[in-house]
């Protein structure tokens, strides 16, 4: 089961842990800014596991480099902090990322 942004367990356990990046899912929309620019804007939710929890984040980012270096910690052991409804990553490549709780059902596993 995952903890959702009503959980009270999850404003519960603030600090800094380590945990793992279980499963990242990537969608890839055209976003629009502005009258005439278009970019590529990737929605990233995670599965991340901590020692008493699962958690599912979402993060929505233009920055490609963010979304690979994201997929490329897939499975991989993290530094994450939590604070309230928000978890900040930080990957191996020394990239931040704040990602916010996200629902259930943001993070079907199979």
């Amino acid at each position: 089961m995952y903890a959702s942004t009503t959980d009270k367990k999850a404003e519960q356990i603030d600090g800094a842990q380590t945990g793992k990046l279980l499963r990242v899912q990537d969608t890839t929309d055209w976003a629009r800014f502005g009258r005439w620019s278009a970019y590529r804007q990737h929605t990233i939710h995670a599965l991340v596991q901590l020692p008493r929890n699962e958690y599912c984040a979402e993060f929505a980012t233009i920055v490609v480099d963010e979304a690979k270096d994201l997929r490329s910690d897939e499975g991989q052991f993290l530094p994450m902090e939590i604070r309230g409804k928000e978890i900040t990553l930080t990957l191996h490549s020394g990239r931040r990322l704040k990602m916010h709780l996200a629902k259930e059902g943001e993070c079907s596993r199979p």
